[in-house]
Parts: structure tokens; sequence; C-alpha cells
């Protein structure tokens, strides 16, 4: 099981889910899916995108496998 820990992210970084979707250019619906663990899958380009606009490289900030 792959968690999401989006939320948790943008909360200890003081950021918003509208500030994420303006800064990377993905829509509010699909960060809003995505950080709730509302979602079955994601596009590379997608997290790509959401990887950029935080400035991070190591995808285990934002994912974790369970």
């Amino acid at each position: 099981m792959v968690k999401v820990k989006l939320l948790e992210y943008l909360e200890d970084i003081d950021k918003s889910m509208y500030w994420l979707s303006k800064k990377s250019g993905v829509s509010y619906p699909t960060i809003f899916r995505f950080a709730k663990n509302k979602t079955t899958s994601v596009h590379f380009y997608t997290l790509t995108q959401i990887m950029d606009a935080l400035g991070i490289k190591d995808l285990n900030k934002i994912m974790e496998y369970k």
C-alpha cells in the first residue's frame, strides 16, 4: 500500500493545496484527490510537477510504501 503524505508535508512547510496547485500547474481537484489519498494512480509527469514546485528530490517526503 502506498500512503500519500503530501498534506502533512504541506502543513510542515506552511503551504496550502491551493498554493501548490498554482505553483505546480496541476489542477486543484487533482492535488486534493492525491493529498487526501482518494486516487488510485498518478502520472509521473504530475509527480514531477508537484516535486518541482515543492523543490524536493526525494519522493519519500510526500509518499511512502507500507
